[in-house]
């Protein structure tokens, strides 16, 4: 084969691999989502990613692909606020209060919230979250970070972080917690829990709900829940 017919053959190769990055990242622009054009106007949302996410749980999916659909689907105790990022605003918790320290956070859950699935979200959940964060045999990426603090249960709407030393850090840590729901996701062993992560499905609390998705072009379809209250 002689050097011309190689060269012809690299950029052949070459011009397929940049049409096919083209097309994973800006395929919902040519092909529109099976039967968006049926939905009513503001009730759906496209997304389109670089590459198909290798999970949706946040305790063994840390890319961005997987993690763009997880924060559309979860809330956190709170968040920080787009105008001003100095200030934090209430999501799934309504109040709360930090010691003098900083080292003891109390959240009160807002009444009614409630998992995709219908299950009312509490205190146990939280509660459950951290113990899988910190528990040595899954060797969580989370775990560094919540050993350093224990999980308290006030009430079934109130929860305790007590942090070990004082940091300016610690609100932050607590308030952005990934909650996980204890009824689905609760386990026996390293095993189960890994087996059980993989479940593409698991339910979850936020304003938007995964209905499916589709693997062709590499995009989802949310569809709108209900407000937390009202589930």
């Amino acid at each position: 084969m002689n050097k011309r017919a190689v060269s012809i053959k690299k950029c052949l190769l070459w011009c397929f691999l940049a049409l096919a990055v083209v097309l994973v990242t800006y395929g919902s622009v040519f092909w529109p989502a099976d039967g968006l054009a049926d939905q009513a106007g503001g009730d759906w949302l496209v997304i389109s990613v670089a590459a198909y996410p290798a999970g949706f749980n946040p305790c063994t999916t840390s890319g961005a692909p997987g993690g763009t659909v997880y924060g559309l689907c979860n809330d956190t105790l709170a968040r920080r606020s787009p105008k001003n990022p100095d200030e934090w605003e209430p999501r799934l918790a309504e109040s709360w209060d930090v010691s003098d320290d900083g080292k003891t956070i109390v959240f009160r859950l807002r009444e009614g919230v409630r998992w995709h699935d219908g299950t009312a979200l509490t205190a146990k959940d939280i509660l459950f979250t951290w113990k899988t964060y910190t528990d040595p045999d899954l060797r969580l990426y989370q775990r560094p970070i919540y050993r350093n603090c224990s999980v308290e249960i006030a009430d079934d709407n109130s929860v305790r972080f007590v942090w070990s030393s004082t940091d300016h850090e610690n609100f932050t840590y607590s308030a952005d917690m990934d909650i996980l729901p204890a009824h689905i996701m609760a386990y026996s062993d390293a095993r189960e829990f890994f087996r059980k992560a993989q479940n593409p499905m698991i339910p979850g609390n936020g304003p938007w709900k995964m209905n499916r998705s589709i693997w062709y072009s590499v995009r989802y379809r949310l569809v709108t829940d209900q407000q937390r209250d009202t589930q």
